[in-house]
């Protein structure tokens, strides 16, 4: 898709993987809004884009992304003033597993409400202009490790879920015009993973074993399946062992 004066949204954009993906559409001259709960860090990062790449580029909005309502009316707004939306990124996430529920409403639930919440401000059969939708999942939405986080195995069956979400979800999307794929690293050099070392030893051993991509590179594999319109429905592989590629799944029966 053409990427200059597109206008994206990024969820969980403040730090790690959403920062650099907001920094990777800025270098291809997108307009992007990136939305988290970090404000103080948010109003940081929306200065140092504005350093770089001039103001009205970057903006960020401070949201929680369980709220349907608040999601709705941001992305209303900014159809209203830019007339389009083209890009959204559910990249928001969490892997403290404490509270079950918020986790699955996180990095599960948000992300289906967004999605719908995205295919109909792109819906092309209502007025949009089609665009594409990347949901962040993980690796661990392809296979599972035991004991690699603290979550008691609810951050698994959550990256399962968006896996099969989007899998499940984009061929009707793409009849509204929009290109559902998802986007599942291994272990990324962010918070989330250093959290989930100092808490898990196994954890702190695969990574030793397998390896750490960093944020760009989760990003380039982004910009890639952003510019390769025969992707849909599949399921994006970011490691530090085989690069970017793509899952091999069984044919549906």
């Amino acid at each position: 898709m053409k990427l200059a004066n597109s206008v994206a949204v990024i969820t969980g954009g403040a730090r790690g993987i959403g920062k650099a993906i907001t920094k990777s559409l800025l270098q291809n001259r997108a307009k992007v809004y990136f939305l988290d709960l970090d404000v103080t860090e948010g109003k940081i990062v929306q200065k140092n884009f504005e350093d770089e790449f001039g103001k009205g580029k970057a903006t960020f909005l401070e949201c929680d992304v369980t709220d349907t309502n608040k999601i709705e009316g941001i992305l209303s707004n900014i159809v209203k003033e830019n007339g389009h939306l083209d890009i959204l990124c559910n990249n928001a996430g969490i892997a403290d597993g404490t509270n079950i529920d918020k986790l699955i409403s996180i990095n599960l639930t948000s992300v289906i409400h967004c999605t719908l919440l995205g295919v109909k401000y792109m819906d092309k059969n209502n007025g949009g202009k089609g665009g594409c939708i990347v949901n962040m999942a993980s690796e661990a939405g392809l296979v599972y490790r035991t004991n690699l986080t603290v979550s008691n195995g609810a951050y698994t069956a959550s990256k399962h879920g968006v896996v099969g979400y989007t899998r499940a979800f984009a061929k009707n999307a793409i009849m509204s015009g929009v290109r559902l794929n998802c986007i599942c690293p291994s272990f990324v050099d962010t918070d989330m993973v250093k959290f989930g070392i100092s808490k898990s030893p196994e954890m702190k051993a695969a990574v030793e074993k397998l390896g750490c991509v960093s944020s760009d590179m989760v990003a380039e594999g982004f910009i890639q399946l952003l510019n390769d319109e025969e992707k849909v429905g599949e399921a994006m592989t970011i490691s530090a062992q085989h690069g970017i590629g793509y899952h091999d799944f069984p044919a549906n029966l």
